[in-house]
């Protein structure tokens, strides 16, 4: 018998956002709903791990991939206004960075934002 002992890495390690977008807001009410459209970057980088039995022997490989993509970023939200000044915006954006990536990136965002303007 063969015993592997050993921790592999597999998966998205980190990944970094840059989208420049528009935003169209419906109404001007307390509740304003708004949608968004515009592009993103997506810059990642992967590890995963295998592993090769040879006779009674195990080598484990790591191996390590940084991508880059771009594609459309589209969204929508909603802009709660708390008092004059203050509001919240709960948001989900998709971001599509299939674009010149190897690994087809794409990453769903849900965020809630709070806001204050003058």
């Amino acid at each position: 018998p063969v015993v592997c002992e050993g921790t592999a890495h597999n998966g998205i390690r980190s990944a970094t956002i840059a989208s420049v977008s528009a935003q169209y807001e419906f109404t001007k009410t307390r509740f304003q709903p708004y949608v968004m459209a515009g592009l993103g970057v997506l810059r990642s980088r992967s590890v995963w791990s295998t592993a090769r039995v040879v006779g009674s022997r195990v080598d484990l490989s790591e191996d390590e991939l940084r991508d880059t993509g771009f594609g459309p970023d589209l969204g929508a939200g909603l802009r709660f206004d708390l008092m004059r000044n203050v509001s919240i915006q709960p948001e989900v954006r998709w971001l599509d960075a299939s674009v010149r990536s190897r690994l087809n990136l794409a990453v769903t965002r849900l965020s809630v934002r709070a806001a204050y303007s003058w």
